[in-house]
């Protein structure tokens, strides 16, 4: 049993550019410098591990099906295709809603944490990040797992199951002594 790698590259406008997996990040993410055009257009990662293979590739399916990355064509039928305007996600229907028809500038301002108005028109047509549904859910008093169920992130029938959601934290916003504290408390468990 090899522990594998579920990986995401977004661009700086928090747009979904790849999924794949890999047991050695450093070395695939290597390949892709080395061999994609898009590369140069990554500027952040999230890796959420998986205990085997087949599990990361069930969630790399699963991802690719619900996200919609630009540059995925396996897994994708062959397509690379953004989502066309007649087919406004549900997502986005939930962000009207919840925002009470807000402008995509509205929005990004009430979330904050460096989030474009620009990033938040994409979301008509491409995945949001797991952390960017959380933060809008939680600005506008909802529920982040009924987020993340409209998002596609969760199925309804994972808010009712003990599940393990391995999300990428930014532990940068977090001083080193909250960081050592929450060690600490760990360790004594």
């Amino acid at each position: 049993m090899t522990r594998t790698a579920l990986y995401r590259f977004y661009d700086a406008s928090d747009v979904l550019l790849y999924v794949g997996i890999t047991d050695n990040p450093r070395q695939r993410w290597l390949a892709h410098k080395s061999q994609k055009s898009w590369w140069q257009d990554v500027a952040d990662k999230a890796v959420e591990w998986h205990e085997d293979r087949e599990s990361a590739e069930r969630a790399e399916r699963i991802a690719i099906g619900r996200e919609k990355p630009l540059y995925n064509i396996q897994n994708a039928g062959g397509l690379r295709r953004r989502i066309d305007p007649a087919e406004i996600t549900g997502f986005w229907r939930y962000v009207e809603r919840v925002s009470n028809g807000a402008s995509a500038t509205e929005i990004a301002g009430k979330i904050g944490g460096g989030i474009a108005q620009s990033t938040v028109s994409r979301w008509k047509e491409t995945a949001p990040k797991i952390q960017s549904v959380v933060a809008l859910a939680k600005v506008y008093g909802q529920d982040p797992l009924d987020a993340l169920v409209v998002a596609g992130f969760l199925t309804e029938n994972d808010r009712h199951e003990p599940t393990t959601i391995n999300v990428p934290v930014d532990l940068s916003g977090f001083t080193s002594d909250q960081l050592v504290a929450e060690l600490a408390r760990r360790m004594k468990r």
